[in-house]
């Protein structure tokens, strides 16, 4: 399979979905990570082979809206290749930065402060803030560091979960949007 065939099936696993936009964009970024790993210079055959098959993978998950199987898919592809960071420097050196996430914890904390304050209606109504914010941006920041994105889009769960359960409470809440700051603050 060549790289022009990889970029086929991204193109039409991307048209014949009718998923979420969300999903959509986090499995086309995990298809980037991989055509940058086949593009690699130096590439071994086995190495190619092992890519181009995650790519299959990974467009059939994303035909069915599977955006954890597609990234599975690709981070098991990209381990089995032995793709080094020069092959796929965004996706895994721990090292680079996921980016600029003081607009998240901006809402975050004002989320938290409305929760302190004891409106958890108007609290969850401000977290879809933060959501929407963080799918806008999840392309980008997961092509990024996908291992950090990862991090913090599991912290954004744990607090959205926290504020739209059948009855929140102020302290469970509370307690997920403080570790959701902390994780921001501790993700660079």
């Amino acid at each position: 399979m060549s790289l022009k065939l990889l970029k086929l099936i991204i193109c039409t696993a991307t048209i014949a979905v009718g998923a979420t936009d969300f999903a959509r964009a986090d499995c086309e970024a995990d298809l980037g990570l991989l055509e940058t790993a086949l593009a690699a210079p130096g590439l071994k055959p086995e190495a190619k082979a092992t890519l181009e098959a995650a790519g299959v993978v990974a467009a059939s998950a994303l035909r069915k809206d599977d955006d954890e199987g597609c990234n599975k898919a690709v981070l098991d592809g990209l381990a089995s290749a032995g793709a080094a960071p020069a092959a796929a420097p965004a996706a895994i050196a721990t090292s680079v930065p996921l980016g600029d996430l003081k607009p998240f914890k901006s809402i975050a904390e004002a989320t938290l402060q409305i929760v302190k304050s004891g409106d958890l209606a108007a609290a969850k109504a401000k977290i879809k803030d933060l959501e929407t914010a963080w799918d806008k941006s999840a392309k980008a920041l997961k092509a990024a560091n996908v291992d950090k994105w990862n991090t913090v889009d599991k912290a954004i769960d744990g607090a959205l979960k926290s504020l739209r359960t059948a009855k929140p409470t102020a302290d469970g809440s509370t307690k997920a949007l403080q570790a959701l700051i902390s994780v921001i603050d501790t993700t660079t």
